[in-house]
């Protein structure tokens, strides 16, 4: 299994087209929901979950028990 740890911001999203096209498999993208996103922010983690999914991969999104 290859992780990826991901914002959705741009860099994360190019780090995903880069597993993509480097052919890696097996891929899992994480979201760790820290609660400092903006009120924008939910449609960066859909845009960035469609991406992944678009490839193949699987994504996860975890929220703390304890918030940061």
């Amino acid at each position: 299994m290859n992780i990826i740890s991901t914002s959705y911001g741009n860099d994360s999203k190019a780090l995903i087209q880069y597993a993509h096209e480097t052919d890696i498999k097996d891929v899992v993208c994480v979201y760790i929901d820290t609660g400092w996103g903006s009120e924008s922010w939910p449609k960066e983690i859909k845009i960035g979950e469609s991406l992944a999914k678009k490839y193949g991969f699987k994504t996860l999104r975890i929220k703390p028990e304890i918030q940061f």
